[in-house]
């Protein structure tokens, strides 16, 4: 594959390496995503530890924090 450090391996997969994103989507629209980088022990990047604090597992806060996303250019517009 090449030499990106956010590649990782997933033996069990029918293509082990490769890029790991989680997706927000809708009827084929991604909406937002989050990276994992494989450097970074904790996993997805810039995933909101508010949750995990709360006792919410990693992947679990993915969602949460996928769903709960503000955008912030929106957020500038509107006042």
């Amino acid at each position: 594959m090449g030499c990106a450090p956010e590649i990782v391996n997933i033996p069990s997969k029918p293509t082990p390496e490769g890029f790991k994103i989680w997706v927000l989507a809708n009827k084929g629209y991604i909406l937002d995503f989050m990276w994992h980088a494989k450097d970074n022990k904790e996993g997805p990047v810039d995933l909101d530890p508010l949750f995990t604090e709360e006792g919410f597992s990693k992947t679990q806060a993915v969602v949460l924090d996928l769903l709960l996303q503000k955008d912030t250019k929106t957020e500038e517009r509107l006042y």
